[in-house]
């Protein structure tokens, strides 16, 4: 787990709030620490294919819950 990385982007509820209303609300992707383990800094990891979206907050938890770390 120490060397994988990964983030949650959540969008607002309401689509018309959203930067792009296209987008879905929870996205799950790959991130990469730019930095160290004393001082992390975490991007997203634009080469890796997004591992989940969805519009539902359980699709989401679950997703999470059966990630393999």
């Amino acid at each position: 787990m120490s060397d994988r990385y990964y983030k949650l982007w959540v969008e607002h509820k309401d689509k018309a709030q959203r930067e792009d209303p296209d987008s879905p609300r929870y996205t799950v992707c790959k991130a990469i620490n730019e930095g160290d383990e004393a001082s992390p800094e975490i991007y997203t990891d634009h080469e890796a294919a997004d591992l989940f979206k969805s519009e539902e907050a359980g699709a989401m938890i679950g997703f999470v819950r059966e990630m393999q770390f």
